[in-house]
């Protein structure tokens, strides 16, 4: 679990948990293992592109600030 989650209550990882479509946050090693590719030589014809490592997040539809709230929410805004 990365530093911003860890002062979140279980019902706050729950709620993010269901938001997200693979059902969690991703794991430290999960995300670190991109930025470890993306160093890499197997990365070297890779050009101009977003990787969205956020468990499907970003192709549901992302998170969004609502405008009278300003809490974040997940889905199309």
């Amino acid at each position: 679990m990365t530093e911003g989650l860890t002062n979140l209550s279980f019902g706050d990882l729950d709620a993010i948990g269901h938001a997200i479509p693979m059902g969690r946050p991703g794991t430290v090693d999960e995300i670190a293992s991109v930025a470890v590719f993306l160093a890499s030589d197997m990365a070297s014809y890779l050009t101009g592109e977003t990787l969205h490592v956020d468990g499907g997040t970003h192709a549901a539809g992302g998170w969004y600030r609502h405008p009278q709230t300003g809490q974040f929410r997940f889905g199309p805004g």
